[in-house]
């Protein structure tokens, strides 16, 4: 659950997705009959969007081969052990970490080339995180037409990740398992508004990874570049990514960290790609 956002951007986040006839101040009954029609008629827009992707893809589903040789391929890291301990240092300290190359070479260059078709994604039709998401589900037919992409998702989930990541969070003396695992891809005119996530209490400590695949480098903040904010205004920033090419953003979640990315600029047959995973601690 996301939590504090700020009244200034969701004000531009109503003009920038209802229209500019939107009116965020000194409603009347006029007024609010208006700002429901334009909800309606951005969701309306967003359901048919949806609903051409479903027909695209089935169409893809048809043509598309089920087998794939990327299935077979054993996915490994650019980490060592000498890494891992200096990464652990740091996250500890700072509670967030920004790791480049994150997988080898040979490894990255087959997730690139087999990353599922936009058709596959559904937008979301909520104003304050206006980006395409799918995959969450290992048990969804989709994956049977993106065997390599499965066969990532178990790496992610696997024994070997898990104890890299426990390696990595050692300093928290818990164990900490995959919890969640999903796709996100990002195009022109996205947006992610600055918030905090609702996991504010010891009890619940998680740790957000946001493994960026691709994306235009040329202004990572206007093209769906995730950054750390101490404010919700993208005034105060505490990092944002230096490449949205394999690299992955790991932070505290129970840390006062707003993240989110400003409205997206890029052509329209650019997207910024990226896999986000949780871990949450075993005795959860």
């Amino acid at each position: 659950m996301a939590i504090k956002f700020s009244e200034n951007q969701v004000n531009l986040a109503r003009k920038k997705y209802y229209g500019k006839l939107y009116f965020n101040h000194n409603l009347n009954f006029p007024k609010i009959i208006i700002n429901k029609i334009l909800i309606h008629i951005f969701r309306t827009k967003i359901l048919i969007q949806n609903f051409k992707r479903k027909i695209f893809s089935f169409f893809i589903r048809i043509f598309k081969k089920r087998n794939e040789n990327f299935d077979q391929l054993d996915f490994k890291l650019n980490l060592n052990e000498s890494d891992l301990d200096k990464l652990s240092s740091k996250l500890e300290k700072n509670n967030f970490i920004f790791i480049e190359n994150f997988f080898n070479d040979i490894s990255y260059k087959q997730v690139l080339k087999y990353w599922p078709n936009i058709n596959f994604f559904s937008q979301s039709s909520n104003i304050l995180k206006s980006y395409s998401t799918g995959f969450s589900d290992m048990s969804d037919k989709k994956f049977n037409y993106y065997l390599g992409l499965k066969n990532l998702f178990t790496f992610i989930k696997s024994p070997d990740f898990e104890r890299l990541i426990n390696k990595l969070l050692k300093f928290e003396n818990k164990k900490y398992f995959n919890y969640s695992i999903g796709l996100s891809m990002v195009g022109d005119n996205s947006y992610l508004a600055p918030h905090i996530d609702g996991v504010q209490t010891e009890k619940s400590k998680t740790y957000n990874f946001i493994f960026f695949i691709d994306g235009n480098n040329d202004n990572p903040l206007l093209s769906g570049g995730t950054g750390l904010y101490s404010d919700n205004n993208f005034e105060k920033p505490i990092f944002v990514p230096t490449t949205l090419k394999n690299s992955v953003l790991i932070y505290n979640s129970t840390s006062e960290f707003y993240h989110g990315f400003n409205f997206t600029n890029l052509n329209k047959k650019i997207y910024r790609k990226t896999i986000n995973f949780q871990f949450f601690p075993k005795d959860q």
